[in-house]
């Protein structure tokens, strides 16, 4: 049996329709309050159709260099058989080290507002050097267009090393025409929650899309 290997930020880790991973707004209410039997996240529901095992590598709010990261740490572990789905985040969230050295911390560089977050929630070291470099940087740097194009002759070039072991990879991409035009919890729970993260009925309309991408030769669907 093979292994499908998902990496990518909190639309492959499935935030909101998973028990584990709570959204901001209501936290695992529409979890708690929507979800149905066989209601599943796309990497595992694509799993099943095709018969895989799934090892989900997605991360909560994690940057493109992080992403990239999880692929060249499991690179050596992927088989010939194997499927490997990425997606690609929004460019321009980038990562701090943490002031004690042991890891990074992400941050949303698309949205300002997550360093508030965090801040009110207590969940930083207010270093007044660390807050200050964050914000600089995500105000005078993070949005500009290199950081894409970088970002994206990496993902082009781990592509390309990928299909030298395997014959199925997709890449996709946040920020794209396709995935905004997949429910999000938001439009499922007509506004109750706010949330632009994959509803229940996203995830299997996404699984099944990527499904006809990868075995139907014919169809012709842009992921970028």
């Amino acid at each position: 049996m093979g292994t499908l290997w998902t990496f990518g930020a909190s639309l492959t880790l499935g935030n909101g329709c998973v028990e584990t991973q709570p959204i901001i707004d209501g936290g695992l209410k529409y979890y708690n309050e929507y979800k149905k039997s066989d209601d599943d996240i796309w990497p595992n529901l694509l799993g099943k159709t095709i018969g895989f095992n799934v090892k989900n590598i997605g991360k909560t709010a994690t940057s493109n260099d992080s992403i990239l990261d999880s692929i060249i740490d499991n690179f050596d572990m992927i088989e010939p058989n194997d499927v490997v789905i990425i997606q690609k985040t929004f460019y321009q969230r980038f990562d701090i080290p943490k002031l004690d050295g042991s890891k990074f911390r992400p941050q949303g560089g698309e949205e300002l507002s997550t360093l508030s977050i965090y801040l009110n929630k207590n969940k930083y070291i207010k270093d007044k050097l660390e807050i200050e470099t964050i914000l600089n940087y995500g105000l005078l740097f993070s949005d500009n267009p290199l950081f894409k194009q970088r970002q994206d002759k990496r993902f082009n070039f781990i592509e390309k090393q990928l299909k030298n072991k395997i014959n199925k990879i997709l890449i996709w991409e946040d920020d794209s025409d396709l995935r905004k035009s997949i429910e999000t919890i938001g439009q499922h729970t007509n506004g109750k929650i706010k949330d632009y993260h994959f509803s229940f009925n996203g995830h299997k309309s996404f699984s099944e899309l990527l499904y006809k991408k990868l075995y139907t030769k014919d169809i012709k669907l842009s992921l970028i």
